[in-house]
Formats: C-alpha cells, structure tokens, sequence
C-alpha cells in the first residue's frame, strides 16, 4: 500500500457497506464519483477514484449484503482498496475470496 492509498477504518468500512447495501443516493454517488462518496465518509482520496470504486456496473445491494462479512475481512487486511475491484456487479465473491 502506497502513503497515498487510502484505508478505512472499520466504521467507515461499516458505514461503506450498510450504504452501498441500503441507500439508491450513495449508491448512485459511489457509481459516479466514488472519491466525493469515500470523502462524505471521512475518507480521502486526493480526488482520485479509488481502485475498489472502478466499476462499469454496481453490485446490486442484495450482492453485497450477502458477501458482507467477506468485505469486512477484505477491509481488516492490510492491502485493501489497492487495485482490487471488489464492488463490481456479478464477481463480488470471486474478487473476495482470498479474504
């Protein structure tokens, strides 16, 4: 992980999910422009989408409440958000399953 790579903290990370689990706003946010989605939580991008932001098409909510305890180990691990795409639509699980 770089300086520059930013890490959330286990509420954050909380907070991401139960957001991109529940609400259509963020959600829409987070699809458009996931720094200022990250940064309304506290987290800093730079400006920058980060890695687990790139996404052509959302998971669906009910995708990524299913995975939810595999997010919340992929976010305690130490490389998080450092090119991994893990909130794309239809490979949530797969992009998941080291953690």
């Amino acid at each position: 992980m770089t300086a520059d790579t930013p890490k959330l903290t286990q509420e954050q990370a909380i907070e991401l999910l139960d957001l991109l689990s529940s609400d259509d706003g963020f959600r829409e946010q987070f699809a458009t422009d996931p720094a200022a989605a990250l940064l309304a939580l506290g987290v800093d991008c730079g400006g920058t989408p980060p890695p687990c932001g790139c996404v052509d098409v959302l998971a669906s909510k009910e995708e990524l409440a299913a995975a939810r305890e595999q997010f919340l180990r992929y976010f305690a691990a130490p490389i998080h958000m450092q090119g991994t795409v893990v909130f794309e639509s239809g490979t949530v699980q797969a992009a998941l399953a080291q953690y």
